[in-house]
């Protein structure tokens, strides 16, 4: 667990200043892909400078799929001896839930991406986008819950203490180190009226502490621990 906080925080330091060198020197699609125009004055520092980049989550993505499928990952328990068809390998992937819940969350997203900017809040499209969320939500449960151990996301085991407090802890820790990693660099922007590259650099003045507390942390926890001999 350590491990995953340094490496979320290690990320967190490289990537404001990594995309504050790529926005100020190249263009911000270099960076992230968005469904609008960014604002000017809080991503570049010329507007002239947009160019058509390429994303750089593509070719990495498509690189990462070819690593992932030659990569064989050990069965943890004994499969059956018969092998299953193809369509009974497409049901238990259980592709009406993904469906559902895939829904749900562009609905969502759609929702809180284009309220209060490119739609008012209280605007038919963006209320639509909240009841279509509710509404999808509401039938991808009850078909989880039809579904049993099966689903996608089996409800029993979200019943389980050590799974939902699981995720209640990681939701409120990952949730404010984004609020701060996202809205610092904005500030400094906006506010001081720095460029982006320096922007990252003095975000480096609020996580570098945090990496360091989380390895201190991490290693007085595993010394604390008693392994068996």
């Amino acid at each position: 667990m350590a491990a995953v906080y340094v490496f979320a925080l290690l990320g967190s330091i490289i990537a404001p200043i990594l995309g504050g060198v790529l926005t100020e020197k190249a263009s911000w699609r270099w960076c992230k892909s968005t469904f609008s125009s960014p604002p000017e004055n809080l991503l570049m520092t010329d507007s002239t400078h947009i160019t058509s980049g390429f994303y750089i989550n593509l070719p990495l993505g498509a690189v990462s799929l070819i690593i992932i499928t030659f990569i064989r990952v050990p069965d943890q328990r004994q499969k059956a001896e018969d092998k299953l068809k193809l369509l009974a390998i497409i049901n238990r992937l259980d592709p009406i839930g993904f469906i559902l819940f895939a829904s749900a969350c562009v609905e969502i997203l759609l929702a809180l991406q284009l309220g209060g900017s490119s739609y008012a809040w209280n605007s038919s499209t963006i209320i639509g986008l909240f009841v279509g969320f509710g509404a999808t939500l509401v039938v991808f449960t009850f078909w989880e819950s039809r579904r049993g151990d099966t689903a996608m996301i089996p409800l029993s085991m979200l019943g389980q203490r050590v799974v939902y407090s699981s995720c209640l802890t990681v939701m409120s820790q990952f949730g404010s180190l984004q609020v701060f990693a996202y809205y610092l660099p904005l500030w400094f922007q906006t506010i001081k009226g720095v460029d982006p590259i320096l922007s990252g650099a003095y975000f480096m003045a609020t996580a570098g502490p945090l990496i360091a507390s989380t390895i201190v942390t991490g290693a007085l926890g595993i010394s604390s621990i008693n392994f068996p001999s």
